[in-house]
C-alpha cells in the first residue's frame, strides 16, 4: 500500500494512487478542493484497483474512497467509482457541499 502526504497541506492519498495520475485526477481534485473552499490536508483519498473480469477488459477501473478528516481521524466519507469513463472528481463536486458540508456544523456557535 502506498501512503503519501507529502507536506502538511497536501490530501492523504493511500492505497494505488498512480492510478488516478493518467486521467489527471488527481490534480484535478486538489484544485476542485481548493475552490470549493476546503482545505486539502482534512481529506484522505484511498484508492482500490477493481480486478479485470476478463481479457476483453482493457480498462483500469476503481473504487476511490473519500474521507473527509477531523483532528487527522475519518468523520465522514463517502465512496465513489473511478476510471474512464467514470468521473469521480465531477461527482464529488456535485454534491460536496452536502456530503462534506464546512465548516463542521457541529463546531459552529448558533
Amino acid at each position: 500500500m502506498t501512503k503519501t502526504a507529502t507536506r502538511p497541506q497536501d490530501v492523504h492519498w493511500a492505497g494505488e494512487v498512480q492510478a488516478l495520475e493518467a486521467l489527471g485526477e488527481k490534480k484535478a481534485f486538489v484544485a476542485r478542493l481548493l475552490k470549493l473552499g476546503y482545505k486539502p490536508a482534512e481529506f484522505r483519498v484511498t484508492v482500490r484497483s477493481i480486478r479485470r473480469e476478463g481479457p476483453a477488459v482493457r480498462r483500469t477501473r476503481y473504487n476511490v474512497f473519500v474521507d473527509q478528516l477531523r483532528n487527522g481521524v475519518p468523520f465522514r466519507g463517502k465512496p465513489y467509482l473511478g476510471g474512464h469513463p467514470e468521473k469521480w472528481v465531477e461527482q464529488f463536486s456535485a454534491n460536496a457541499l452536502t456530503d462534506f458540508p464546512h465548516p463542521y456544523p457541529e463546531l459552529t456557535s448558533s
